[in-house]
C-alpha cells in the first residue's frame, strides 16, 4: 500500500482496495453457494445496482466539483453531499426504494415489540 500512496495517491489506494474486495468474492463465492446457499444472480442483484451508482456517482462528483479545483473543507463536504446524494437517488432508482420500505418494514417490528400502542 505504500508505493501505490506514494506513486499514485489516495486514488490509486481506493482502487487497490476494491481490487482486493473483488478478488476476495471471487475467492469466497463457493462458499457462501455451498454454506449458505447464497446464489450468483441473488448477490448480483445486490452489487450491480451499487456499482452502478458508484460509477454514477465518482462521475458526478468529479465533473461537479473537478480535481483541479481549489482544495478546501468546502469543496471536500461539497463533493462528497453531491456524490452521496447520487449514490442513494441511483441505487433507489435501480432497486424501486426497496431498503427504504425494508428499513420501514424492520422499524415497524422493532416499535411493535417495544411500544406495541405506538406503533398502531
Amino acid at each position: 500500500m505504500p508505493p501505490v500512496l506514494w506513486w499514485y495517491g489516495i486514488d490509486g489506494a481506493a482502487v487497490v482496495i476494491t481490487v482486493g474486495y473483488v478478488t476476495q468474492l471471487f475467492v469466497f463465492l463457493p462458499f457462501l453457494e455451498r454454506a449458505l446457499a447464497v446464489r450468483v444472480l441473488d448477490l448480483s442483484k445486490i452489487v450491480l445496482p451499487l456499482l452502478v451508482g458508484f460509477i454514477v456517482a465518482i462521475y458526478i462528483g468529479s465533473v461537479a466539483r473537478p480535481h483541479d479545483a481549489d482544495v478546501s473543507w468546502q469543496s471536500l463536504m461539497v463533493r462528497a453531499v453531491i456524490t452521496a446524494s447520487t449514490l442513494t437517488l441511483v441505487h433507489g432508482l435501480l432497486t424501486s426504494f426497496r431498503i427504504l420500505r425494508e428499513a420501514g418494514d424492520a422499524m415497524t417490528a422493532v416499535l411493535r415489540k417495544v411500544a406495541p400502542d405506538i406503533a398502531k
